[in-house]
């Protein structure tokens, strides 16, 4: 096996801290905007989520990973993020990071 193939099969070693680090910020982020989405009624922040057959509604692809319905739905999204982003995260930081985005 050459060292690019070596390289390519490698698992890099994230530390326990940085990779749990990197799973909760994300969560964190979704959690905040719901509560402030539900409970602050400062503005509906579902509108920037995607809107078809617009330019404007592209954005929303960026957002939408954010944005929830409900609390149900935002905690029924947050146990997959955590299991298969776990999943991901032992691959490398890098590539967890890449799959987010």
């Amino acid at each position: 096996m050459n060292k690019k193939n070596q390289k390519q099969s490698s698992i890099e070693a994230v530390p326990l801290k940085t990779a749990i680090t990197a799973l909760v910020i994300p969560v964190v982020i979704m959690w905040v905007v719901e509560i402030i989405d539900r409970l602050l009624f400062v503005v509906d922040l579902d509108q920037f989520g995607i809107s078809p057959r617009t330019m404007q509604g592209l954005y929303g692809i960026f957002l939408s990973p954010f944005l929830h319905a409900s609390f149900a739905h935002t905690a029924a999204n947050t146990i997959p993020f955590g299991v298969l982003g776990g999943f991901v995260i032992l691959r490398g930081l890098k590539r967890f990071i890449l799959v987010s985005l």
